[in-house]
């Protein structure tokens, strides 16, 4: 090929890709605008956790802090189970003593966690906000099997 049949041979294809870039710009908007994707999770069964915790006493939170001349902290111990708004879970407490539960974290989203007393035997609890579970053992001593 010479020169000059080269030279135009060039122009048509920065002709042409120029032309197949803005329509591919132009009109790829209007394309996609027309797709309508549904995407569907189906939960066949209902799924319940079953977990066992063992909860050492760690005594008043409000005592330690005064021995060690610091600001109140709760001892929760997270338990990893993520509690729906109003859902309604069953905790058994095995023993004889009192624990506490926690659904939400503190102040993070709409307001404090719910506290909750759990006395020994089965409870039932639930909280409008929902929230990460967590449960703490304020007595001095023992142990507790949740």
């Amino acid at each position: 090929m010479n020169r000059r049949e080269n030279g135009r041979l060039q122009k048509t294809i920065k002709v042409f890709a120029t032309s197949a870039i803005l329509a591919t710009t132009l009109f790829a908007p209007i394309m996609t605008n027309n797709l309508d994707v549904h995407a569907e999770t189906a939960q066949t069964a209902t799924q319940f956790e079953q977990r066992e915790f063992d909860l050492p006493g760690t005594g008043s939170f409000w005592d330690e802090a005064k021995r060690e001349k610091r600001g109140e902290q709760k001892n929760y111990m997270p338990t990893g189970i993520y509690v729906k708004p109003n859902e309604q879970v069953t905790i058994t407490v095995s023993g004889t003593q009192k624990i506490r539960a926690i659904i939400g974290t503190h102040q993070y989203d709409k307001e404090w966690g719910k506290e909750i007393d759990l006395s020994p035997g089965s409870n039932t609890i639930s909280s409008p906000n929902g929230g990460v579970l967590g449960l703490d053992n304020f007595q001095s001593t023992g142990t507790v099997k949740v």
